[in-house]
């Protein structure tokens, strides 16, 4: 009797064990019915030719836009702007260009679809070149989390691709803004024994700056806002000065908005007989460290 229950016994595990493997050989086995597409995003052709990108949605807006090799930030209704990180922009364009699997879900948008490509939740990708511009819609991800629905203003066909892009969805100034206080890029890359003499002159006097590699190591805090964050004269509290041993220089000035526990900035940049002018404010322990590595 008990040899015949161990021979049931032993019968019913082979049996689910094979079953278990037919359930994933049949998974392996089941075809995809999406029509997969290899592309690119964006024409390779085009890559060198792109002047401008807007990354935006329905609560905030940033415009890079090239200039003099290095890409320039902005946001929406501000006429201050500040460095953003080349790197950044560059790996854009690289993943943007780069052949990738697409896959094609359907020629037509349906009515109260949740793919997130008509509300608010829909994020803009326009890039500009040649005169002319193309804009790619991202929406929502898919129930796996893993791939996003896509769309461009062409058509309203609709892709799926990997996740791999999502690192590029934001329109945040700090995500893609140059993060030091003295630029490595618009100039070039500036070390400490590139400096030739480095001052700090405020209303009581003018002291040298004694450690000039932390001076380069200060970040900013992003963006001022040229509604609220008026640069005032009168407001001024003090001066940078930063002659290189290539002739070219860097002044800035920093003010001290009334009532506000902050620092604005303005920085300008002398070289090859060209002059640029940027914004960035500076919180006071910022501040405070400046004054730290004076003489």
């Amino acid at each position: 009797m008990l040899a015949e229950k161990n021979k049931i016994l032993y019968i019913s595990v082979i049996l689910l064990t094979i079953l278990y493997i037919l359930s994933f050989t049949k998974t392996c086995s089941s075809t995809d019915k999406r029509e997969k597409i290899k592309t690119s995003l964006v024409n390779p052709k085009y890559s060198d030719s792109i002047s401008e990108i807007e990354l935006y949605n329905s609560e905030s807006y940033i415009k890079l836009t090239k200039k003099n090799n290095n890409w320039i930030l902005q946001e929406k209704n501000n006429e201050y702007s500040i460095p953003a990180s080349n790197l950044k922009v560059e790996n854009l364009i690289k993943d943007l260009i780069n052949i990738r699997n697409m896959y094609k879900l359907s020629d037509k948008l349906s009515k109260n679809n949740s793919m997130g490509l008509t509300d608010s939740s829909t994020f803009h990708l326009k890039y500009y070149y040649e005169e002319t511009f193309h804009e790619l819609l991202f929406g929502s991800q898919d129930f796996s989390l893993s791939s996003r629905f896509l769309m461009t203003e062409k058509s309203t066909t609709i892709y799926e691709i990997n996740d791999t892009f999502d690192k590029y969805l934001s329109a945040s100034i700090q995500s893609w803004s140059e993060p030091y206080l003295i630029s490595q890029q618009i100039i070039g890359k500036i070390s400490a024994e590139d400096i030739q003499s480095a001052k700090l002159i405020t209303k009581s006097g003018m002291t040298y700056i004694n450690d000039t590699s932390k001076l380069l190591d200060l970040r900013h805090g992003g963006l001022p806002s040229s509604s609220s964050d008026k640069i005032i004269p009168e407001l001024s509290k003090a001066t940078i000065e930063l002659e290189l041993g290539n002739k070219n220089s860097i002044t800035l000035e920093i003010f001290k908005p009334e009532n506000e526990n902050k620092y604005l900035v303005k920085t300008k940049y002398n070289y090859l007989k060209n002059s640029e002018i940027y914004y960035s404010k500076i919180s006071s322990w910022t501040y405070n460290k400046i004054k730290e590595i004076t003489l």
